[in-house]
This record gives structure tokens, C-alpha cells and sequence, in this order.
């Protein structure tokens, strides 16, 4: 069937074509996710939440290997910190693309 994928890095679709969930796409720890082709070589902005589960997985620290630009900016919300603070998130977006304007 085409909507089954042997792909490590494709999460496995369900028989019938239907959506699955993405849990399995970032749970994979089977396949060689580190080579250089898998690794951002660009500026990587990452607003990260304070009070969510991301914090205590330490997702940035996480990211560093696939990430060597990564910029992590922390704001105390929630999962929807674009809602819950625009002004701040705004703020950092702003000095974040004015920080790729001046390199």
C-alpha cells in the first residue's frame, strides 16, 4: 500500500490511510538522525516556554547537536506563548531578525 512508509523518519501511517499521530516521528531513536545532513547550519530562534514540560526536558540542550546557531529566548507562559505574550515574543522576534539584518 502507498500510504505505508518503511521510513525510519517518516512516522508509520495506519493501514487504512488515515492520520496518525506525530508522537512517532520524535520518539525515533533508531535511526542516524546526527549526520551533517541533518544539522541546521543557519541562525535558529527558539522561544521556549518556563513553565511547560518543554522546561524540564531542556529541549535547547537537546537541540545543540542539530542546532550549533541556536539563539534560545525563555518567557514565562504557557504552550501558547504567541498568545498569552505578544508583546514580549514580538520583542524578541524583532531583535532576532534585526540581529540576521546586521550579519
Amino acid at each position: 500500500m502507498p500510504c505505508i512508509s518503511s521510513s525510519p523518519l517518516q512516522p508509520p501511517v495506519p493501514r487504512d490511510c488515515s492520520l496518525a499521530p506525530p508522537l512517532p516521528y520524535f520518539t525515533n531513536t533508531e535511526s542516524e538522525i546526527t549526520t551533517a545532513a541533518h544539522v541546521l547550519t543557519h541562525p535558529t530562534l527558539l522561544i521556549a516556554s518556563t513553565n511547560v514540560i518543554t522546561a524540564t526536558m531542556n529541549i535547547p540542550e537537546q537541540m545543540l547537536p542539530f542546532v550549533p546557531d541556536l539563539i534560545v529566548e525563555q518567557v514565562a507562559g504557557g504552550h501558547w506563548l504567541q498568545l498569552e505574550k505578544p508583546d514580549e515574543v514580538n520583542k524578541i522576534l524583532d531583535k532576532f531578525v534585526a540581529r540576521l539584518e546586521t550579519d
